[in-house]
């Protein structure tokens, strides 16, 4: 599934337990940016925002992520319908390479979009605020978004008996000025980590995607079309190479 991996008017927590359903019919150029050791940030792009392609129909259970800016020709392929998971190489319109794995867990279309929202569903609503642009952008915001927060808090164990608390709030920005049949425009998540150090510096871990650039709430089916079985290798159950943020 996908991690999804999502500034600030707090409200009564009266507005809370009403959010909309966003959008889940969707492509997208996301723009992504990550570090302090976040799990799959890449590590050539740590620090740096970087774009992936994504596409989803959680109606008809497909995704994709791929091609990236630093991993271009290559896109993954989830084909929930199909019971199948695709990493396909490709040279324009040419497929040069594929392989598919079984997707052991059956999966609906709730299920899908809840891995593109995480933990939305328990988020609060601290109104509405202007809507992040990607981090590769010099633009002004100029819409606004309602702005949705969970925190979580965990301990954290130091040497000496010392306990620490630590946070991570995810955050949601939705436009709901952009409402498709499924909902409004998820624009933008940001997943942050804080976590005290015992010693030195505190550990800050980040990533945060914007699905602005290039946002289309119809995607053609053939954005999910994957080879036919003849031309996939299947290959045993094992991790296949893996986006930032991708699905297993």
């Amino acid at each position: 599934m996908l991690v999804s991996l999502l500034p600030f008017l707090l409200l009564s927590s009266a507005l809370a337990g009403s959010q909309p359903h966003v959008n889940d019919v969707f492509a997208a150029n996301r723009t992504d940016f990550c570090g302090g050791g976040f799990p799959f940030c890449p590590s050539t792009r740590v620090g740096k925002p970087f774009t992936i392609f994504h596409a989803m129909n959680a109606i008809k259970l497909m995704e994709r992520l791929g091609p990236a800016d630093y991993m271009p020709g290559v896109k993954q392929v989830a084909r929930y319908d199909l019971g199948y998971n695709y990493l396909i190489h490709f040279d324009g319109n040419k497929v040069t390479k594929c392989e598919r794995q079984k997707i052991q867990q059956k999966v609906n279309s709730t299920e899908l979009y809840l891995g593109l929202v995480g933990f939305f569903a328990d988020s609060t609503n601290r109104g509405n605020v202007a809507c992040p642009t990607p981090a590769s952008s010099s633009a002004l915001a100029v819409d606004e978004c309602q702005h949705w927060v969970w925190n979580h808090t965990f301990g954290v164990g130091c040497p000496h008996n010392k306990r620490y608390t630590g946070t991570e709030p995810e955050r949601w920005f939705v436009d709901t000025h952009k409402t498709f049949p499924q909902g409004p425009q998820l624009r933008a998540m940001f997943n942050d980590i804080h976590e005290p150090a015992c010693k030195g510096k505190p550990i800050h871990q980040f990533y945060h995607s914007n699905w602005e650039k290039q946002y289309t709430g119809k995607p053609a089916d053939s954005l999910f079309a994957v080879p036919p079985a003849s031309q996939c290798k299947e290959v045993p159950l094992k991790l296949l190479w893996r986006f930032s943020g991708s699905f297993a």
